[in-house]
């Protein structure tokens, strides 16, 4: 039965809220999970720990980065500082849940994902925002998530079953936006009674239909209605 060592630890108990909470960027994630490595349970939250023992575990982060990394953390409510710290004097971090973020629970995580989170994020489809690539996450179990900001959007509330499965077989998440915005513009020239069901409207990709301008080879906006 191995034990767990908090000098040199294998693994690092991260709260799951931290994954799916995407204000975070991977950097941000990286000195988090490193910070959760030094938690003895799942009930203790209280870390003490200095700049350079936190870049070790961080695979070698700069300090500079660690300290605007936990500044952030703190103001979106994952941990609180208490002491200025410093690259060999110890900060007290007490680490703490977002009210906003409400997955109940904690994971075990290997160490890799503090000390070789390159891995991770390539694995998970994630882009570090520092090399200058946009911050995203392509997957992450979300499922259908984007579907409900657009089936809240639309105006004809019909066929939500057939209108789910073709946004789930087109992968729309990744052109949820366009799709927003476009809804927005067809939205503006609809009138009642005359608004295509939302699977047409999908399956016929109309919100790269020109509603605005009446230009040659615009979409008609009122064709195939019912």
């Amino acid at each position: 039965m191995s034990v767990f060592n908090v000098a040199d630890p294998a693994f690092s108990m991260v709260p799951t809220e931290a994954f799916s909470d995407r204000r975070l960027s991977l950097e941000q994630l990286r000195v988090l999970g490193a910070l959760c490595s030094w938690r003895k349970s799942k009930d203790d939250f209280l870390v003490w720990a200095r700049r350079e023992e936190i870049s070790k575990r961080c695979g070698g982060m700069a300090p500079c980065k660690i300290s605007e990394a936990t500044s952030a953390l703190e103001a979106l409510g994952w941990l609180t500082k208490d002491g200025r710290g410093g690259f060999s004097k110890a900060t007290r971090y007490m680490i703490t849940v977002p009210q906003s973020v409400t997955v109940p629970q904690s994971v075990t995580v290997p160490q890799s994902v503090t000390g070789g989170v390159t891995d991770w994020g390539t694995r998970m489809g994630v882009t570090d925002s520092v090399t200058g690539k946009e911050e995203k996450i392509k997957t992450l179990e979300r499922g259908n998530s984007r579907f409900e900001e657009f089936w809240s959007a639309y105006p004809k509330k019909a066929g939500k079953k057939k209108t789910q499965e073709i946004w789930k077989s087109k992968k729309l998440d990744s052109l949820a936006d366009s799709i927003l915005a476009g809804l927005s513009e067809y939205k503006t020239v609809c009138k009642p009674g005359f608004i295509r069901d939302p699977e047409r409207f999908l399956r016929d990709e109309r919100w790269n239909d020109d509603y605005g301008t009446g230009s040659p080879g615009a979409g008609n906006p009122f064709e195939g209605a019912i």
